[in-house]
């Protein structure tokens, strides 16, 4: 399968392209900085740009079979508000309607939505003032970004997530349409592999995921 990756040099990024290489896939990495993504290999094509250029995104996004977005600010962020994610997305809608590319796999974030009323209440009590002064303005970019994703009428799949942490897949990964059900951490190694799964799997078409390990 053709498959581009948006965010493709990020810390969760750089996990589904050496995934999608493993199973074979055909990977377009879309990235602002091609050394990131070091020597040239066998069905890995790096195209630079911006993922707020429109004629870039739409160039990288023609011809392919299927779209990963792994965007992000990169660990906790600034703190800084930023609209980054949510107006890349709208962009990368746009360029897959254009060119005729339906299947949209988004990372979102446990949080956004309506997960954060199933987020356990001594997490939002006590734990989440501690962090959300970063935590907000990646939240609430994701909240904007999410209706973009829902209303696009692609085969699309929200998968929110946990803390990521850099490390390799552990192999046991935990699926659910609730935030209940899941932890507060998962390694970018099994975010990847997620992310990828939904390729082949129609199962969570048109859902939104939450997963840890």
């Amino acid at each position: 399968m053709r498959v581009v990756v948006f965010g493709a040099a990020g810390n969760t990024g750089k996990h589904v392209v050496e995934v999608a290489l493993a199973r074979g896939h055909e990977v377009t990495a879309f990235v602002r900085r091609p050394e990131a993504m070091g020597p040239e290999r066998e069905r890995l094509r790096v195209v630079q740009g911006d993922a707020l250029d429109a004629g870039a995104v739409e160039r990288a996004v023609a011809g392919q079979d299927a779209v990963i977005q792994a965007l992000g600010l990169g660990g906790k962020g600034d703190g800084k508000p930023s609209t980054l994610v949510s107006d890349a997305t709208g962009i990368l809608v746009g360029a897959m309607k254009k060119a005729g590319v339906r299947r949209l796999v988004c990372m979102s974030n446990v949080g956004a939505g309506d997960s954060f009323g199933e987020m356990p209440f001594l997490f939002r009590a006590l734990l989440l003032p501690t962090f959300f002064r970063w935590l907000r303005p990646i939240l609430d970019d994701k909240n904007r970004m999410e209706p973009l994703v829902t209303a696009s009428q692609l085969d699309w799949t929200l998968v929110r997530l946990p803390a990521i942490v850099d490390r390799p897949a552990r192999g046991r990964r935990r699926v659910a349409a609730s935030a209940r059900e899941v932890g507060f951490l998962i390694t970018a190694g099994d975010t990847a592999e997620l992310l990828l799964d939904q390729l082949d799997d129609a199962a969570w078409v048109g859902r939104v995921m939450c997963a840890s390990n």
